[in-house]
């Protein structure tokens, strides 16, 4: 494993708070161009496969590739990505799938000498060299789900990914021919030594070079890799959602593996409490300025006495209820850093005060937080705790940092409404958006 280990004080960035900007390595003229002429070919396009039963060996060109590909079962089929297609090839196993989204003319080395029992998966984006290179293959066209393509192919069904690498990518192209168990091999996503790649690929040299740390452990990599890194468990996540079955084994060395080890955990209320420990030592992290100016409005609306705040941070919303006249104002948390005379350690789903302690209870972009199994025990406490009023917000997309969804409840709109009209009837209405996110609002 080529890591280093974290040195004292270092002030080298932790994997799970870095933010990538990502950059297109092409034209959005050749870009077009590409397109273009992929669709004048009119070749057989990537339909969606029913589910087998086979399992897929996707195989990248990560360092350490030079000692696992020996680790392939002999019953596998293959699909090798860019330059782990030729290294394959030497060593006597021809891959049954190649796949490439790279939009430049200096891949087309990695298609030399193709196989004819290669099926070719490329992307519409891919170069016209690369297509003429394999005039008399098997070419299968599959499309990205970027902007520029969507605009080329608005017809296309289905879109693969949104283009950032060819690892994800080809995670959903073995979903579409129906696999639902692929093992990673040479997904390394870091250096070994000077080596970005089992072999020497000078399309990736002159690239920025930084170090992204897993805990204790420095890898060496790119910001193309590290986003790779970054974006697989939302990524695995979406694929999930699609083939609940789908299952992933890991076969490697280095930061992709590193990290998703070290980061594959399922959501405890333990770990959730551990990360919002963690979120609250950052003291820019709070409420957004757009979210207080919605819920300025919506206290401001019920002139009641007394308002219990479920989960309230750092305390804005007791700001504003207090701002409002409200004589008795209260919180709970769970962070006991945040904890004072006015806010109680507590945790939902069982806060210790009496029934109908407050005419006013609110739970502000928490519910989402909850492990699935504690939300409607939620809600029931919120409706014991409240006199008069509950007010709630609540995300409906997952929010993915460093390989951990904060948002592990996080659901569509149409099924928050619907839950809540499961639990309140006709007492329950939308009052708009807090920050982003839809808002309620209980009349009991």
């Amino acid at each position: 494993m080529q890591a280093t280990q974290r040195g004292p004080g270092s002030d080298s960035p932790a994997l799970s708070i870095l933010q990538l900007e990502m950059q297109v390595n092409t034209t959005d003229r050749q870009l077009r161009s590409n397109l273009d002429y992929a669709r004048s070919l009119h070749l057989s396009e990537l339909p969606i496969m029913p589910a087998h039963p086979g399992t897929l060996a996707i195989v990248g060109s990560g360092p350490s590739l030079r000692e696992t590909w020996r680790l392939i079962p002999p019953d596998c089929e293959v699909m090798a990505l860019n330059g782990a297609y030729r290294f394959l090839k030497e060593q006597g196993r021809v891959p049954e799938y190649f796949a490439m989204i790279d939009a430049r003319d200096v891949n087309t080395p990695f298609v030399q000498d193709a196989d004819p029992q290669t099926v070719f998966l490329l992307a519409s984006q891919c170069h016209p060299e690369v297509f003429r290179a394999l005039e008399d293959h098997h070419v299968t066209l599959f499309h990205l789900g970027t902007p520029t393509t969507k605009q080329a192919f608005p017809e296309a069904d289905p879109y693969i990914g949104g283009g950032g690498t060819v690892g994800l990518t080809a995670l959903g192209l073995a979903l579409a021919l129906g696999y639902r168990a692929v093992i990673l091999y040479g997904y390394d996503s870091s250096f070994e030594g000077d080596a970005h790649h089992m072999r020497p690929q000078s399309q990736n040299a002159g690239q920025t070079e930084i170090d992204i740390w897993v805990q204790e452990r420095c890898y060496r990599t790119t910001q193309a890799m590290a986003a790779q890194t970054m974006d697989f468990f939302p990524f695995y996540d979406a694929i999930r959602k699609f083939a609940p079955d789908f299952s992933i084994q890991l076969v490697g060395r280095g930061l992709f593996y590193d990290f998703i080890a070290t980061n594959n955990h399922p959501a405890s209320r333990e770990r959730e409490l551990a990360k919002y420990i963690e979120a609250y030592k950052h003291d820019d992290y709070g409420m957004t300025q757009e979210r207080r100016d919605g819920l300025d409005k919506l206290i401001g609306a019920l002139p009641c006495k007394s308002y219990l705040d479920v989960s309230t941070g750092r305390g804005e919303t007791l700001e504003l209820a207090r701002k409002h006249g409200y004589e008795v104002v209260k919180g709970t948390e769970t962070v006991p850093a945040l904890c004072n005379e006015h806010v109680i350690q507590a945790a939902l789903p069982k806060i210790p005060y009496p029934d109908q302690s407050f005419d006013v209870v609110s739970l502000i972009e928490v519910i989402e937080h909850l492990l699935p199994d504690d939300i409607r025990p939620a809600l029931a406490e919120l409706m014991r705790l409240a006199r008069k009023h509950i007010l709630i917000s609540a995300a409906v997309q997952d929010c993915w940092i460093g390989g951990v969804n904060l948002h592990p409840s996080a659901m569509p709109v149409e099924q928050w409404d619907a839950l809540f009209r499961e639990m309140w009837g006709g007492k329950v209405y939308r009052v708009g958006h807090l920050g982003g996110s839809p808002a309620w609002r209980v009349d009991l």
